[in-house]
Parts: structure tokens; C-alpha cells; sequence
């Protein structure tokens, strides 16, 4: 379940960066 979470958390702050770059 933590590696999960920790797989996930990865996930949604790489999309978070790359939208964050892309609206820039």
C-alpha cells in the first residue's frame, strides 16, 4: 500500500510540474 501511494504521489506531481511548465 505504501509503495502505491508513493507511485501515485510521483504521478500527480509529475503532471502537476508538467502542467505547471506547460500554462507558463
Amino acid at each position: 500500500m505504501y509503495g502505491y501511494f508513493r507511485d501515485d504521489f510521483a504521478i500527480m506531481l509529475g503532471q502537476f510540474i508538467g502542467y505547471y511548465i506547460y500554462i507558463r
